[in-house]
């Protein structure tokens, strides 16, 4: 589901929540959650890209520690097909994987 606000001063606020369920890095079957949320400001030129902070929530015990934690960032680009969402891994300093 895709949504977005605009509020007086013309700021667009837009949220996408997408549920996929596939089978994790074990073979374990598992539902995974995204909630991808950013803001627009109006004087933004046409094409800009959308910065975005994703937020991932899954059920799978292999996947959650590393997706449950706030390191990732997203870019939204527009295409002649509506739109790619680019989700990258920022990392945290000192952390070891």
């Amino acid at each position: 589901m895709d949504v977005q606000r605009q509020d007086a001063a013309g700021v667009r606020t837009l949220c996408a929540r997408y549920a996929f369920r596939g089978v994790d890095g074990q073979g374990t079957p598992c539902t995974l959650y995204v909630e991808n949320t950013g803001v627009l400001r109006p004087d933004a030129p046409p094409g800009a890209v959308i910065h975005t902070r994703p937020v991932f929530v899954t059920d799978s015990p292999v996947l959650s520690p590393y997706l449950g934690r706030p390191r990732f960032r997203a870019e939204v680009h527009g295409t002649a097909e509506g739109v790619d969402i680019r989700v990258f891994d920022t990392g945290t300093p000192g952390e070891q994987e």
